[in-house]
């Protein structure tokens, strides 16, 4: 990398690059504050933009995966949450089955 804003960038990129693998999510809000402050201002030559664009695509999966590992374990607490409070169960086969709302009646079949 040729200017100083383009070596910061790389750090930030190698930082989100490190956060991401080692699942220290607490450093993401840091590192995109740090990334919104240096960007606007790097004076980058066209291979410095190259380089850090082939950076960020290359770290694009990380962040993919890491979302779909987020919304996973947020459906799952949501899952645990329902069981807690009686409104779902699971049966004998560690299936999940939802329980009736109070006062509800099953429909007549005959």
């Amino acid at each position: 990398m040729k200017t100083d804003g383009a070596r910061a960038i790389a750090g930030l990129l190698d930082d989100l690059h490190k956060a991401l693998l080692t699942g220290d999510l607490t450093r993401l809000e840091t590192i995109e504050a740090r990334l919104a402050e240096v960007t606007p201002t790097a004076t980058l030559t066209t291979a410095d933009r190259r380089r850090l664009a082939s950076r960020a695509e290359d770290i694009r999966p990380l962040l993919q995966a890491s979302g779909r590992g987020l919304r996973s374990a947020k459906r799952r607490l949501a899952e645990i949450e329902r069981v807690l409070a009686g409104q779902s169960f699971y049966d004998r086969r560690g299936r999940l089955g939802a329980t009736m709302a109070q006062g509800q009646i099953l429909a007549k079949r005959f």
